[in-house]
C-alpha cells in the first residue's frame, strides 16, 4: 500500500492593535481570511460602544467586509496598527454596512 503525503493548510494569524479615541490600546489576533466586521464587533462590545465608530488603517477607513488579505496584512511577526474614531452621525458606523453581520458577527475567528 502506499502512502498518502496530506498537507493542512493552516491560515496566518496576524495581530492587529486598535487605538481607541480614548489612548487605549487593544491587541487582538485573528486570522487574514476573517472579515474586519468581527474584529470590529468584539472591540465595540469590549468598549461598550454600539455606534458612530469608524476604524481606520493607514490613511483609509476599513470597511466590514473587508479582510486582513485584502489589505496585505499578513505577516504574522508584525502588529498592525489599526485607529478607532468617534463619530456622532450614524451613516459612518461600519457595523451596520454588512447585511449578514448578524449571523456571523459573534462567531470565533
Amino acid at each position: 500500500m502506499s502512502e498518502i503525503d496530506v498537507k493542512i493548510y493552516e491560515i496566518p494569524k496576524i495581530h492587529v492593535a486598535v487605538l481607541g479615541y480614548d489612548g487605549e490600546l487593544l491587541i487582538f489576533k485573528m486570522k487574514t481570511d476573517c472579515r474586519f466586521i468581527k474584529l470590529m464587533s468584539t472591540y465595540c462590545e469590549k468598549k461598550q460602544i454600539f455606534e458612530g465608530i469608524m476604524f481606520a488603517y493607514g490613511y483609509s477607513p476599513l470597511l466590514a467586509d473587508e479582510k486582513p488579505e485584502n489589505r496585505q496584512m499578513t505577516d504574522e511577526n508584525k502588529i498592525y496598527h489599526v485607529f478607532a474614531f468617534l463619530f456622532n452621525d450614524k451613516v459612518l458606523d461600519p457595523l451596520h454596512e454588512v447585511q449578514d453581520c448578524q449571523e456571523d458577527c459573534h462567531a470565533g475567528c
